[in-house]
């Protein structure tokens, strides 16, 4: 290894082009990034390699860097100038990278270095190249994820905690108006919404169909999920809202025949005597669908209510 880098040093003082790309629009430090040697990167970047140089993809060499898990390459990267918020034509920043493949400690060390926690894939180009995030059914460059949308949907709350810590936008939404807590419900992420709510996540926002992270944790029958929506103080607001089908979360959980969940919902105090635009009751719909379990759990609600 000695000798390689006495050669390259040698060869770089003769004057070479030190960032002449090849014809993928790589340079030199690419190379010595994807390999990881570190003291060829050091070495090329003493003799002012262009640590923001772009491939055509526009990836640059912490992009790689962060990809192969190679930390300490990385960080060098980063102590030496490396912009950490340059996108790739997929809309990846090394952030988003590091979140995908659940590296704490580059996700912790770039957000140290400012990286942008609310930047989204909004901006977009081209759907091929990196492909950074299209794994576990995660697909950032359609939907406008942020990297806290994508932490949640890996599961590491670790990261999560790290990105809740910094200034991020408890609130941003996907293409659907989806927010973290959106992402969470839906998925059954209990832990992770502890979190968010105490952060300030909103219960009450709606995603373009009207759904409510309530709507999405009784949809998918999470009703340990439901549970800790629910016992948020300002709950009621978010109880009773109408989905875009005029339907509460009680009503999708009588529509379903989801027991527990009517339960958990009744019991926090859900509108019994509220309609969807068919001028169905909850009790409607249980009884309609043969739920006999529900419709004769609210019969008995509403006759101790009368």
């Amino acid at each position: 290894m000695q000798n390689c880098l006495e050669s390259m040093e040698y060869v770089l003082k003769l004057g070479v082009d030190i960032n002449k790309q090849d014809k993928y629009g790589e340079t030199p430090l690419f190379c010595a990034t994807r390999m990881g040697k570190l003291a060829a990167i050091k070495l090329l970047l003493k003799f002012d390699a262009d640590i923001n140089k772009s491939d055509a993809f526009k990836i640059t060499p912490l992009h790689v860097a962060t990809e192969r898990g190679f930390n300490e390459c990385a960080a060098e990267l980063i102590d030496s100038g490396a912009n950490v918020n340059l996108s790739s034509v997929d809309g990846c920043t090394p952030l988003f990278i590091a979140v995908k493949k659940g590296n704490e400690e580059l996700v912790k060390l770039l957000i140290e270095n400012k990286a942008n926690v609310n930047k989204d894939s909004s901006d977009i180009l081209i759907k091929n190249g990196f492909q950074c995030i299209r794994r576990k059914n995660v697909e950032v460059s359609e939907n406008r994820l942020s990297p806290l949308h994508v932490g949640i949907q890996c599961r590491n709350l670790k990261i999560v905690i790290f990105i809740l810590e910094s200034k991020v936008k408890i609130n941003q939404t996907d293409n659907n108006n989806w927010t973290a807590l959106h992402f969470a419900a839906d998925v059954g992420y209990t832990d992770c919404i502890s979190y968010l709510l105490k952060k300030g996540a909103g219960l009450h926002l709606q995603a373009k169909d009207g759904s409510t992270p309530i709507h999405l944790a009784t949809k998918r029958n999470q009703h340990e999920t439901l549970k800790v929506l629910v016992d948020e103080s300002n709950c009621i607001k978010a109880l009773n809202k109408f989905d875009n089908n005029m339907q509460t979360a009680l009503h999708l959980a009588c529509l379903l025949g989801y027991l527990d969940c009517v339960k958990i919902l009744v019991a926090k105090g859900a509108a019994l005597d509220i309609f969807t635009n068919e001028g169905y009751t909850p009790a409607d719909l249980a009884k309609n669908q043969g739920h006999q379990d529900v419709q004769s759990f609210l019969e008995k609600v509403i006759s101790f209510n009368e």
